[in-house]
């Protein structure tokens, strides 16, 4: 057998990763965009169900967590895993301006979207000069 092969059946590999794969808690990346009346998020985290998302407010910070998982077919034993379940994690403390019990949250294609209304009084408004 070459060294380039994978012995299955013997429960052996012949071929080993130069370095371990890292198997730590991911920080997804994320844009952040503004428009008059609210703050949105887009948050990156690729093989997320939407039904393992977590999005809680706690003393004005902002926490997203969520988790990656492949079910195997029953039948199937484990001979090698390189995209072992994945936990995505991130923080964010939120300003005063932002109204924390206003914020809303979509998931579709990997990507979280999360709209954080911004507080009326926070707005920026126009104020009128009087004369004289």
């Amino acid at each position: 057998m070459s060294t380039d092969e994978l012995t299955v059946s013997g429960r052996k590999n012949e071929v080993q990763d130069a370095e371990p794969i890292r198997r730590y808690t991911t920080t997804p990346g994320v844009d952040i965009r503004e428009t008059p009346d609210r703050v949105v998020l887009y948050v990156d985290m690729p093989g997320v169900d939407e039904t393992s998302v977590e999005v809680m407010v706690e003393n004005r910070e902002l926490r997203i967590e969520a988790r990656t998982h492949v079910d195997p077919p029953r039948d199937h034993t484990l001979e090698r895993e390189e995209f072992p379940p994945r936990l995505y994690r991130r923080a964010f403390d939120l300003s005063d301006r932002m109204a924390t019990e206003g914020i809303k949250a979509r998931m579709a294609k990997g990507v979280l979207e999360l709209m954080l209304p911004i507080h009326e009084e926070a707005k920026p408004h126009r104020v009128s000069v009087e004369v004289g």
